[in-house]
C-alpha cells in the first residue's frame, strides 16, 4: 500500500547501520560480479583492451623519436535502476515486543529479499542474458557425476581458453550446490585426495580441496534457491545457479578500469552509501513502514573472462 501523500519519509540511520552490517549467508552475487561503487546512477566504464600484449619495437635511433603507445579507451555504459522494498510494522507489535526489535526484523526480511533479487539478476545475466564468449554443455561421460569423467582436466582446458583470449588466468570457479554434490562422488576427484585419509579419518572433499585441485583462488558455491511458482500457487523451490559451473576472473580490487567477467555498479549519488534505509508513519494502518533501497546495474563487462559450462551434472 502506498504511503499517504504528504507523509514524511525520513532517513533512518539506526536501520542504515543495521542494514550495512547485515551479512546474508547464502548469496554469492557479489563474488561473481564484484561491487563497484559509482558516484552517479549512469555513466561510462572502460572496456578492457589488449594493448598490454603487443610486442612493441622499443629501440631508438640517435636523435630519433621514441615509439609511442596508446591505451585503448573504448567505453561502454551502465545505467542503474532503483530497487527497493518495504514492510509495515504494526505499532502494537512494537509496543509489546520484548527481547526482539520488530523494526530490525522487518529490515532483515526486506534485505534478504533484496539480496535474493540481486542474486537472481546476476545469475540470469550470466547464465542466460549475456553469457560469456565460450559456453559448453556437458553430456554423458563428460558430466562430473559420471565415474569416468575428469573435471580437473576439463577445467584445465577451459583455463587455457580464457588465457588464450585475454592473457589473464581465471581465479574463481562458481558451481551450483548440485554440482558440488556430484564432485564429491567423482572417482577422479576422490583419487586425488584419498591418500590424506585413513580408516579412522576418512578423506572428506572440501571446497578448499577443490580450489587446490582446480588451481583457483576460490570455489564459490551457489546455494540460493527461489520460488519459481507464481504468487498464490504452490511453492516450487529451484536452484538459482542450477547445474552449471562458471570459470572466471574477478579482481580482488574491482574498479571501472580493472578487467573482469562482470561487475555490479552501485550508485552512491544519494549521500555516499548505496544502501538507504528509510521509514515513515502510516496512520491508516497504525504502522511504521520500513523501507530499504539501492540503485544498481549488474553488467557483464568482459565476455572473454569467463567460460560457462552447462549441465555439468545429470
Amino acid at each position: 500500500m502506498p504511503h499517504p501523500i504528504g507523509s514524511a519519509v525520513r532517513a533512518d540511520q539506526v536501520l542504515t547501520n543495521f542494514a550495512v552490517g547485515y551479512k546474508p549467508q547464502e548469496f554469492i552475487a557479489s563474488r561473481v560480479f564484484p561491487i563497484v561503487r559509482v558516484p552517479k546512477p549512469s555513466g561510462k566504464y572502460f572496456v578492457f583492451g589488449k594493448e598490454l600484449y603487443d610486442v612493441v619495437e622499443q629501440a631508438r635511433a640517435n636523435m630519433g623519436p621514441y615509439k609511442r603507445v596508446q591505451h585503448n579507451y573504448a567505453q561502454s555504459t551502465y545505467s542503474c535502476l532503483e530497487y527497493g522494498l518495504e514492510e509495515p510494522v504494526d505499532s502494537g507489535v512494537q509496543a509489546q515486543a520484548e527481547g526482539v526489535d520488530p523494526r530490525q526484523d522487518a529490515a532483515a526480511l526486506v534485505l534478504e529479499l533484496m539480496y535474493l533479487g540481486l542474486e537472481n539478476r546476476v545469475a540470469t545475466e550470466i547464465l542466460t542474458t549475456s553469457q560469456p564468449t565460450t559456453v559448453a554443455a556437458l553430456a554423458g561421460g563428460d558430466r562430473w557425476d559420471d565415474p569416468s569423467s575428469d573435471p580437473v582436466d576439463k577445467i584445465e582446458t577451459y583455463r587455457n581458453t580464457i588465457i588464450g583470449l585475454t592473457g589473464v588466468r581465471p581465479n574463481k570457479l562458481m558451481i551450483g550446490y548440485q554440482v558440488l554434490a556430484g564432485l564429491k562422488t567423482n572417482d577422479s576427484i576422490k583419487d586425488r585426495i584419498k591418500y590424506g585419509g585413513g580408516p579412522d579419518n576418512p578423506a572428506v572433499i572440501t571446497v578448499k580441496d577443490l580450489a587446490a585441485l582446480f588451481e583457483v583462488e576460490e570455489v564459490v558455491v551457489g546455494r540460493a534457491v527461489k520460488n519459481s511458482a507464481k504468487q498464490g500457487q504452490a511453492t516450487s523451490l529451484t536452484s538459482i545457479w542450477g547445474k552449471h559451473a562458471l570459470l572466471y576472473f574477478a579482481p580482488a580490487s574491482p574498479s571501472m578500469q580493472t578487467p573482469a567477467l562482470g561487475v555490479t555498479f552501485l550508485s552512491t549519488h544519494e549521500g555516499g552509501n548505496p544502501l538507504i534505509a528509510e521509514s515513515y508513519d502510516e496512520p491508516q494502518t497504525n504502522s511504521e513502514v520500513i523501507r530499504l533501497r539501492w540503485h544498481s546495474d549488474e553488467v557483464r563487462t568482459g565476455a572473454d573472462f569467463g567460460v560457462l559450462l552447462q549441465t555439468v551434472v545429470s
